[in-house]
């Protein structure tokens, strides 16, 4: 038997396209490198969460790189921030509102 390497979000993950408010962040190391965990809540007001790769060097096309470029590299100031999410054919796009 061997033993998994997970670690459980908190919060369901966003399954629905549409306009959302920054509630938190969170960074954490995983076997395949950094993950992102930021926190929203919805129209429903439900928190939810949505899992983004960290990487060294991001571009603007990526949803790092958008939020970066958006908000700026402290995380904490993402907070109340809002974001419209896209998700299409399994894959999300994270598009900030400024």
């Amino acid at each position: 038997m061997s033993k998994l390497n997970v670690k459980v979000v908190p919060n369901p993950l966003v399954n629905e396209s549409g306009l959302y408010t920054i509630k938190g962040v969170k960074t954490a190391p995983t076997k395949f490198g950094s993950m992102m965990a930021i926190r929203v809540s919805g129209k429903s007001q439900e928190e939810k969460s949505i899992l983004v790769p960290v990487f060294p060097k991001v571009t603007n096309q990526t949803n790092l790189g958008k939020l970066v470029e958006a908000f700026g590299d402290e995380t904490d100031k993402w907070v109340g921030k809002r974001i419209n999410i896209t998700i299409e054919n399994n894959r999300s796009t994270i598009e900030p509102i400024t």
